[in-house]
């Protein structure tokens, strides 16, 4: 029998083998100025955190300036929601 592909068969031989001392528990974050510093860049969804069909979320264009601002390179992601 032919094993079904899902993302563990699709994804597994791609992805890098996490790094020692990767968290293993979720710490909670007031916003993404708490972490900004240890990241290179950030990936976002557009829908629902960017823009709420035609209307831009308050705020948000003023983030991904802080982002850009700090040298680092804001990339949206979405499916065209």
């Amino acid at each position: 029998m032919t094993r079904k592909p899902d993302a563990r068969w699709a994804f597994a031989h791609h992805l890098p083998k996490a790094r020692r001392g990767y968290p293993l528990v979720n710490a909670p974050i007031p916003d993404l100025s708490a972490v900004i510093a240890r990241h290179d860049g950030f990936v976002r969804d557009a829908f629902g955190v960017l823009n709420m069909g035609g209307t831009v979320i308050r705020g948000a264009g003023a983030r991904i300036a802080r982002r850009w601002a700090a040298g680092k390179k804001p990339v949206v992601l979405t499916n065209g929601a």
